[in-house]
């Protein structure tokens, strides 16, 4: 009887462990070769703008506003086995007011675009997620 549940153990763990290497990974040449990626965002500005306005504290005191050209990319939320997304990603820089109306310095955002619609707009962060994109273009670096 106790040889039965350890071999019962013993396969359930296996199954389980096996279940959570079977995530997909969206940079797979293969998935890349035949993923949709969506419509292009030829009104990209356009787009964030009007997301500028809903979240941020004073969205008509931005300035050094800039955005590089998007390209073909992957991304997935965070959480267990979320999907993967294909769309365009693209990098925008921007300086606007603070609650405390001073300016925050020159801000590197990722966005991700699928459809005309913000897939995920957020802050750039160095430690989480390594640059794919140039560095903060020279014109702008004070």
């Amino acid at each position: 009887m106790k040889k039965i549940l350890i071999i019962c153990i013993a396969f359930v763990l296996t199954i389980s462990l096996t279940a959570c290497v079977g995530l997909q990974r969206g940079d797979d040449p293969i998935l890349l070769a035949t993923a949709d990626f969506g419509q292009y965002p030829e009104n990209l500005e356009q787009i964030i703008k009007d997301h500028l306005k809903i979240s941020l504290f004073d969205p008509y005191s931005v300035r050094d506003f800039e955005i590089k050209k998007p390209k073909q990319s992957w991304y997935r939320h965070a959480g267990f086995r979320q999907p993967v997304i294909y769309g365009y990603e693209t990098r925008v820089y921007l300086n606007a007011k603070n609650r405390m109306g001073g300016y925050t310095g020159l801000k590197k955002h990722f966005v991700f675009v699928r459809n005309g619609q913000i897939i995920n707009f957020r802050e750039w962060n160095e430690l989480l997620n390594p640059d794919r994109f140039n560095a903060m273009p020279e014109k702008m670096v004070r």
